[in-house]
């Protein structure tokens, strides 16, 4: 959704790790909440397909030779799995 309001979208997923700690009997907190339906009346229908982290133009990357978390432009048309990217100097 914001890439299609222009916002610039960074796919982090590579260099951070983020931990969504729940309960182990409870599979799906948001759709028990009282406002589970908030974001689809907001938003109406969305193809969350155009949401995944994957889509993003932007993407972060671990240079080890440099040792350091690196900026790029994801190469259009590559599967994730081959993900290349020119490094963007920032």
């Amino acid at each position: 959704m914001a890439r299609s309001h222009g916002v610039k979208v960074i796919d982090a997923t590579e260099t951070i790790l983020a931990v969504h700690m729940s309960e182990a009997e409870v599979f799906s907190h948001g759709s028990q909440n009282l406002d589970a339906s908030y974001n689809y009346k907001v938003i109406g229908k969305f193809d969350y397909n155009r949401g995944l982290t994957s889509r993003a133009e932007l993407a972060t990357a671990y240079d080890s030779v440099m040792n350091k978390v690196v900026l790029g432009r994801r190469k259009k048309n590559v599967p994730k799995t081959l993900q290349l990217f020119e490094s963007l100097n920032l």
